[in-house]
C-alpha cells in the first residue's frame, strides 16, 4: 500500500515542477529571463555552478555518515 503511494508520487512530482515551471516562464516571460541571465557575470556563474557540483557529493558523504553511525542501512540501487 505504502509503496504504490510512493510511486504514484514519484509519478505525479516531475508533471507538477514541469506545470510550476512553464507558468513561471509563461509570467514571467523567456525574454525577460534572457535579459536578466545575459547580465550574469560568467565567472560568477561558473563558480556558483562549480560549488553545487561540490556540495552534492559532500552532502551524500554527510548522509551516508550519519546513517553508518546509526546502524541504518540503505541501499543504494533499486
Amino acid at each position: 500500500m505504502l509503496k504504490s503511494i510512493v510511486k504514484r508520487i514519484e509519478l505525479i512530482l516531475p508533471v507538477i515542477g514541469i506545470i510550476v515551471l512553464f507558468y513561471l516562464l509563461k509570467s514571467i516571460g523567456i525574454e525577460d529571463i534572457a535579459n536578466a541571465m545575459s547580465e550574469v557575470d560568467p565567472s560568477m556563474f561558473a563558480i556558483s555552478a562549480l560549488m553545487v557540483f561540490i556540495r552534492k557529493p559532500i552532502g551524500a558523504y554527510k548522509w551516508y555518515l550519519l546513517t553508518r553511525f546509526q546502524d541504518f542501512d540503505i541501499p543504494y540501487s533499486k
